[in-house]
């Protein structure tokens, strides 16, 4: 036995393809696998156990031991009639251990320098002595010695030796345990059947002997062995329902142990089955016209009386009642109806009438040969035929046939036949008064298409009273015929009557009924307007009105209804600017035998004349005054040409401060008839210090304000400069003027 602490490993491999009586250097197919510690052989799996491991391409009995550090084990499958008797060189560490699992008895003899031992393995645990490390010698292992069967395996398994040695105490182990996993496949449900998985119990060699027994599992119970059930499948009974399952497999035929499965999920009964449903369902059938059938039970519609209303996979319910309870439980199911459109098949009828310019919509133009429509459903039936063609003449066409859109309906149709008939006008009229050279009535008569028809073609016949006028009849042009009546006498109600006289090919016969009208001429209406008038200032020439609408022989007059302060206006309509401002002139036209009276009205706006510095003349301001301390404010004289403007009524006066010696300003603003600003300056010099030279009766001197009366200036001038002109006196005082010669 090994000792604790060392590390274990595990090669496997197997001798396969040996033929009886192989002799030393037969090539062995091996496996090897590595133990869950120490070094491991590449491409290995790990186990903590030894275990069977089959087919990973060592070629020889040499190749495993090689691959094998100390510690791992190397293990042989062998038949029983099969004997290996090869010469291996042995390693510190390795040592061979016998399996014969279900071979009762096993020779085992090596050649070495102790040549002769033999040894006959009986036991579970035999001692096998062997050299020391590096020995040679050749070991037989002979299956056939003993009388075994053919085909009875034999396991030859090496093993480390307690110390790391190979010496005369090393044992032989004897081991013929199944190992592996069982598993349980197949659903836990009452009526199935479950299969005991053993493809990984080792070694395979056991499989085919192995035992099994089914067990029952209660919760909180020891598993309960299921008499009879000692298959390697076991089929669910009612008894199972709530428990658990599991299966043992026990070694036989040499071989010894049991392994045991996972418990199942706790066993339920079936699930309802689905039913087969009998027929071929179509749109409107009633679920009772359909059976259902099935093994495990009976089935019936829970409303049988239910209509299939729709196409496609539909679903209804039923109830199920099993035939063994113990395995299904009894109730409800949802069953799957494929229901197909419903199948019909109808003939277009060979009488059939349309009206030139109608849709064909008939009801019921068909008969149904095969098959039954819904009550209240529609085919949802789009026809075909050139009839249906726009502006389709009159006369038969056999090639009506038919498409249905309603999803749940299969229709067939056979085509029929349809004649358009000559459709009927409908006429209306329309009259109104007219100037044609004299009060006349416009007859205006529209012929309409019917539906989706063309135009009718034609005339029109027109009359009033009994009294047909030679004009008649009138042609159609694009469905409207137009007559002319002039008015003998105003206000006499006249009757008109218009009748529709078809073409010989036109697609209508007649109108439904002729157009009549009472007409009682009045007065024609005029509408009178004034042409606009824009861009008008005080100051420009007369202008003319611009009467247009005025119709007929009355007078037409012109006055001002307001702004007569503005504008004036003669006879003739030709309007005189008075002043700035707003006005209305109106217009009217008196009636005559034809027309009535009218009249309009317009409104006019006339714009201050704008005046700037060049269109006026100003005078009476001097270009400059002496400063008296107080504000200086001349009075200017404004003229527009020969017209002098007045004060306070055509502008205003604005003056600056001038009373500082500097520039004075003053400015006249127009108002009124005038707009525009003209600002005048002149300066203001210093008082004069010379006194002023008094008269006999030492009076001052002072300036006259009479008519014609000079200014004096009284600002000291050289002598040189000044000639002094005697120009009048005015109580008592002399007035001078001087000159000034500027170049």
């Amino acid at each position: 036995m090994a000792k604790k602490g060392y590390r274990k490993r595990v090669l496997s491999f197997l001798l396969a393809g040996l033929l009886v009586g192989t002799t030393v250097g037969s090539d062995l197919g091996v496996t090897v696998m590595a133990s869950s510690t120490g070094t491991e052989t590449p491409g290995t799996p790990k186990t903590t156990e030894t275990a069977f491991i089959e087919n990973t391409g060592y070629p020889s009995l040499e190749a495993a031991l090689n691959a094998v550090s100390e510690g791992a084990t190397a293990q042989i499958d062998l038949k029983a009639d099969q004997t290996i008797n090869k010469t291996l060189v042995l390693k510190k560490g390795q040592k061979i251990s016998i399996v014969p699992k279900d071979v009762p008895k096993v020779t085992i003899s090596r050649a070495d320098k102790f040549a002769g031992d033999m040894f006959d393995v009986t036991a579970e645990n035999a001692v096998l002595t062997l050299g020391k490390q590096g020995m040679t010698g050749t070991l037989v292992l002979d299956g056939t010695a003993k009388g075994l069967d053919a085909g009875t395996p034999v396991g030859a398994v090496v093993k480390k030796t307690g110390d790391g040695n190979l010496v005369k105490n090393d044992k032989v182990e004897i081991v013929n345990k199944i190992l592996g996993t069982v598993a349980v496949t197949g659903t836990p449900a009452v009526g199935q059947t479950l299969t005991a998985d053993v493809s990984k119990v080792n070694p395979s060699n056991a499989i085919q002997g192995l035992g099994y027994q089914w067990q029952r599992c209660e919760d909180g119970k020891q598993p309960v062995d299921i008499a009879g059930a000692t298959a390697s499948t076991y089929t669910i009974t009612n008894a199972d329902v709530g428990n658990t399952l599991q299966v043992t497999v026990s070694g036989t035929a040499g071989f010894t142990g049991n392994i045991k499965s996972d418990k199942t999920a706790k066993v339920i009964k079936n699930s309802i089955p689905a039913p087969k449903v009998s027929g071929e369902a179509e749109y409107g059938d009633k679920l009772e016209k359909f059976s259902l059938s099935g093994d495990k039970g009976t089935y019936a519609w829970k409303d049988p009386s239910t209509v299939l209303s729709d196409v496609g996979d539909i679903t209804y319910e039923a109830t199920f009642t099993p035939n063994d309870p113990g395995a299904y439980e009894a109730g409800d199911v949802s069953v799957t109806v494929p229901v197909k459109p419903r199948k019909v098949t109808i003939d277009i009828k060979k009488d059939l009438k349309m009206t030139y310019g109608d849709t064909f919509s008939l009801n019921n133009p068909y008969d149904v040969t095969a098959g039954t429509i819904i009550d209240g459903d529609d085919l949802g039936l789009t026809y075909k035929s050139k009839a249906q063609d726009p502006g389709a003449a009159v006369g038969k066409y056999p090639d009506v046939t038919g498409e249905a859109s309603n999803p749940k309906y299969n229709v067939t149709v056979n085509s029929g036949e349809i004649e358009i008939v000559k459709a009927k006008t409908k006429l209306s009229i329309e009259a109104k008064a007219v100037d044609k050279g004299g009060l006349a009535i416009e007859l205006t008569v529209t012929a309409a298409p019917n539906g989706t028809g063309n135009t009718p073609t034609g005339a029109i016949k027109f009359s009033q009273g009994t009294e047909l006028r030679d004009e008649n009849p009138v042609a159609l042009e694009n469905g409207i015929a137009t007559y002319i009546y002039k008015v003998d006498e105003v206000g006499k109600k006249l009757s008109f009557k218009a009748e529709y006289q078809p073409d010989a090919d036109s697609n209508y016969s007649s109108a439904e009924e002729d157009a009549v009208i009472e007409v009682t001429p009045n007065k024609l209406e005029q509408v009178l307007s004034i042409e606009e008038v824009k861009n008008k200032v005080f100051g420009d020439e007369p202008f003319e009105l611009n009467v247009s609408g005025a119709k007929g022989n009355g007078k037409l007059t012109f006055s001002v209804e307001a702004g007569k302060d503005v504008i004036s206006v003669d006879e003739k309509g030709k309007v005189t600017i008075k002043a700035a401002g707003e006005a209305t002139v109106k217009v009217t036209k008196e009636e005559d035998a034809n027309y009535k009276s009218a009249s309009a009205s317009l409104d006019i706006t006339v714009d201050p004349m704008k005046l700037t510095a060049d269109d006026v003349k100003i005078t009476g301001i001097s270009s400059s005054y002496p400063s008296t301390g107080k504000q200086i404010k001349p009075t200017p004289t404004v003229k527009l040409g020969d017209k002098k403007l007045k004060k306070d009524t055509d502008y205003d006066l604005k003056y600056g401060k001038n009373t500082a010696v500097g520039t004075g300003t003053v400015e006249i603003i127009f108002k009124g008839n005038y707009t525009g600003t003209i600002k005048k300056t002149f300066k203001i010099t210093k008082k004069s210090t010379t006194p002023a030279k008094k008269s006999s009766n030492t009076k001052k001197s002072a300036t006259s304000k009479a008519k014609g009366a000079k200014t004096a200036d009284n600002t000291p001038i050289s002598s040189a400069m000044l000639a002094l002109l005697l120009s009048g006196t005015v109580g008592g005082a002399i007035i001078y003027k001087r000159r000034r010669t500027t170049k």
